[in-house]
């Protein structure tokens, strides 16, 4: 055989050789990206329908990806190059996971980081999974692995905006875990550190700030969905971090303003005062004592508040929780100096109003209602308080304009309809009344109130005595 012919067949089998040590991966690295392409479709038509993957039917082509991507785990081959690609493989199943959850795709998952092979978005997509099957253990370990909290935070954000309470409350503890395993991670970090001088402390000062603010929003969502317990403990933690590394004023304030109003919630009545005697003295009952002390504490928290500064916002803030313990004469001077500080806030006129009509006064509450029209005219909640109020107090014939201009401003206040309509019956024009009932029944969705009047001034007549 000529030598040319050896050297061209040692070629063609040396490109044979190097083909086949090549189409594995390359195999891989196609089905990577078509498995990313369905994710994307996948993605897309969730966003575009506002909604969460069925995880009974999963899009076809996604569940087929996820497929094919599960053929490619088990590898024996122990290179540096292999791993890389089945971080890459769980990577994108993770991806497809997230999209489609399912307990056999959380179970291949969380093997998968028991054998120490996710990186950090895998780590991510388990909790995403975790979480989304209600695996709440498993999802707060891996979140707590990473540092996630900001997306975690606006997930919750998302929850409690569309009434999702519960799985809000789920999120935003999540958060904290996340948030507060991230802390102890910078804080050995910092200990570890082998030449601290060397150790620049601002941007570690910067991260503890921002996540102080973070704390903030966590106790506020936690608040708002109704936890004020579980709110006070993230803003306790808050409030701790900011003597190392204050986030500015404005977020101290409010740390401190939505504590005292997280504590107020939670405080509840007042114990019943009881006694155990001895011989030589009395002891009062523990919990009046954990009563006056958390008093205390929430009267300290707001003197602290107003004093880094005294604005309109900050007062109503204030005296909001004041008004939770009973101190009411405080409470209803920090309105009147919110109203005084500025004019143009509803707020204030709102808080003080409800007030009054709570204690059964309603002349007062009609004279700041009447304040506040006076300023904000076309301040719809102030119009539609100040029409309620007017009803209450003034006969139909003084209180019809009151109710009709509420109505005129935008009011959907079934209340303001109903009454609206009441007036009109008590002035003997009993098709206006109809129609004002039937245009709330419109606006509030036909609640009873509205329903009842309008089958009475039609139905026949009460021959009650």
């Amino acid at each position: 055989m000529p030598a040319y012919s050896l050297r061209w067949w040692l070629l063609l089998g040396a490109a044979g050789l190097v083909l086949l040590w090549l189409i594995q991966p390359l195999h891989s690295l196609w089905v990577i990206n078509e498995a990313g392409i369905a994710i994307n479709k996948a993605a897309i038509a969730q966003q575009g329908e506002g909604r969460e993957q069925d995880a009974s039917s999963p899009d076809p082509l996604l569940a087929k990806a996820m497929g094919a991507l599960e053929d490619m785990l088990p590898s024996t081959n122990p290179s540096d190059a292999a791993e890389r690609l089945r971080r890459q493989i769980l990577r994108t199943y993770g991806a497809a996971a997230a999209l489609a959850p399912s307990e056999h795709a959380f179970q291949q998952l969380l093997a998968a980081h028991r054998a120490g092979k996710l990186d950090r978005f895998g780590e991510l997509r388990l909790g995403q999974v975790a979480s989304a099957l209600g695996h709440w253990e498993e999802a707060r370990e891996a979140y707590q692995r990473i540092d996630a909290t900001n997306l975690l935070v606006s997930t919750a954000d998302n929850y409690l905006e569309h009434g999702e309470t519960a799985y809000a409350v789920h999120f935003y503890l999540l958060a904290q875990a996340s948030l507060e395993a991230a802390l102890k991670r910078a804080d050995l970090a910092e200990t570890l550190a082998v030449d601290r001088s060397l150790a620049s402390h601002q941007p570690l000062s910067a991260a503890t700030a921002e996540r102080v603010n973070t704390l903030l929003r966590i106790g506020r969502g936690l608040l708002s969905a109704q936890q004020p317990d579980l709110a006070a403990m993230a803003l306790e933690k808050g409030l701790a971090l900011a003597q190392n590394a204050s986030p500015g004023n404005v977020a101290e304030q409010s740390l401190r303003l939505t504590l005292a109003q997280a504590l107020a919630q939670s405080l509840g009545r007042q114990p019943v005062a009881s006694y155990a005697v001895d011989s030589f003295s009395y002891f009062p009952d523990p919990k009046v004592i954990d009563f006056v002390l958390t008093q205390a504490r929430i009267r300290a928290l707001i003197q602290e508040a107003t004093r880094i500064d005294l604005t309109a916002r900050t007062c109503v803030s204030a005296a909001r929780a004041l008004l939770l313990i009973g101190d009411y004469s405080n409470a209803v001077s920090l309105l009147v100096k919110a109203i005084q500080l500025d004019p143009l806030q509803a707020e204030g006129y709102l808080v003080l109003g409800a007030w009054y009509e709570e204690q059964g006064l309603i002349g007062l509450a009609r004279q700041v209602y009447t304040q506040g029209k006076e300023k904000l005219p076309a301040d719809v909640q102030i119009v539609q308080a100040y029409a309620l109020v007017t009803y209450r107090c003034l006969p139909a014939e003084e209180a019809l304009s009151a109710l009709q201009d509420a109505v005129d401003k935008g009011s959907r206040d079934p209340y303001v309809f109903a009454f609206l309509g009441d007036c009109y019956k008590a002035l003997g024009m009993k098709q206006k009344a109809a129609e004002a009932y039937l245009d709330g029944i419109s606006s509030a969705g036909g609640i009873p109130p509205l329903l009842d009047r309008l089958a009475r001034l039609f139905g026949p007549p009460d021959r009650s005595p």
